[in-house]
């Protein structure tokens, strides 16, 4: 079923937030099957080869799991930025058409072709690379934050 009144990169970027909630539950869960796998089994001296065995696959589930979430989140976080820098070049060629002929004349055609480029990489390059972590990382310190005080 899909969902009326939101553009793809809406859709896309609240999947991407999604991703980033359960990439932070996840990475959590991770540290309370450690922890409870030390505590009880191995501080006690009472851990067995199935007690270590569970513990392998569970932790290797969780990180499976983990590991192609953060990959679909990395797919949405370039989709999304390849889609912006796509169309603001499509608004900046609009706007570039529109511009008056003397006003091309003073410049170099292979500069304002660079620039749009360039600028638009950068923007591209920002939503990629930096926003992504940058609000993931957000994501789990807060989560961090609100499991210690209510722990």
């Amino acid at each position: 079923m899909a969902v009326t009144g939101f553009s793809p990169s809406v859709m896309r970027a609240s999947a991407m937030f999604l991703l980033m909630l359960l990439g932070s539950a996840i990475d959590l869960a991770v540290q309370f099957v450690l922890r409870y796998f030390v505590d009880g089994y191995l501080v006690k001296g009472q851990g067995t080869a199935l007690n270590v065995l569970v513990f392998f696959a569970v932790y290797f589930g969780i990180t499976l799991i983990s590991s192609a979430g953060y990959l679909y989140r990395t797919y949405l976080c370039n989709k999304l930025g390849v889609e912006v820098s796509t169309g603001l070049r499509a608004k900046l060629n609009e706007h570039i058409q529109k511009l008056s002929l003397s006003f091309l004349d003073k410049r170099n055609p292979g500069a304002v072709i660079e620039r749009v480029m360039g600028d638009t990489y950068h923007i591209r390059s920002f939503i990629c690379d930096c926003f992504c972590n940058m609000f993931g990382m957000l994501v789990t310190l807060v989560s961090l934050a609100v499991l210690m005080l209510f722990l």
